[in-house]
């Protein structure tokens, strides 16, 4: 039956194979994650490091300062690595846009656009340069470190749970000596 299917419509037989090759990545990245050595609550530093890391505006050397944040809460440098991924390129925009959304709204700062009406100076558009980054760093601050928190507190007793399962399974597997 499958072969007909596919015979006949080969634009569904490509779907099915993107649709589980999507799902052999994902399985292989949940894998990879379940599998990283160390202890749980290094790895849960680590991953918090990544994501708040992730959530600021360090475009393209984001994996460096997670990493550098990392060696000094002592966590696990590839799970940073790999948390930094949450800003992405199909994240990227709804991130930033709901982090200056944040920021605006605890500096109070709505108007941050510049009047048309006469050429705008030179000083003018540094003060809005520096206005929108001081915004954007304030939002990702504020929303960087309750996921941080969070992620850490979701690691921490995943991993926790994973390495139990895990000795739980070994325990099973060994054979009784007398």
């Amino acid at each position: 039956m499958d072969s007909v299917i596919s015979a006949s419509n080969p634009s569904k037989n490509r779907f099915l194979s993107r649709q589980k090759r999507l799902r052999r990545t994902v399985r292989f990245a949940y894998l990879r994650f379940k599998r990283i050595r160390g202890r749980p609550d290094a790895i849960a530093r680590g991953i918090a490091m990544g994501i708040f890391t992730g959530v600021m505006p360090l475009f393209g050397i984001q994996t460096v300062f997670a990493i550098a944040l990392t060696t000094l809460v002592r966590g696990n440098p590839l799970a940073a690595a790999a948390a930094t991924w949450i800003s992405n390129p199909i994240t990227f925009i709804p991130l930033y846009t709901l982090n200056f959304r944040i920021g605006q709204q605890i500096l109070g700062s709505q108007d941050l656009f510049l009047n048309l009406q006469s050429p705008p100076s030179f000083v003018q558009f540094l003060k809005l340069g520096f206005d929108c980054i001081a915004t954007l760093t304030v939002g990702c601050v504020a929303l960087g470190i309750p996921l941080a928190l969070v992620s850490y507190l979701l690691t921490l007793s995943l991993a926790t749970y994973w390495r139990r399962q895990g000795r739980n399974r070994n325990r099973r597997r060994q054979p009784l000596t007398r």
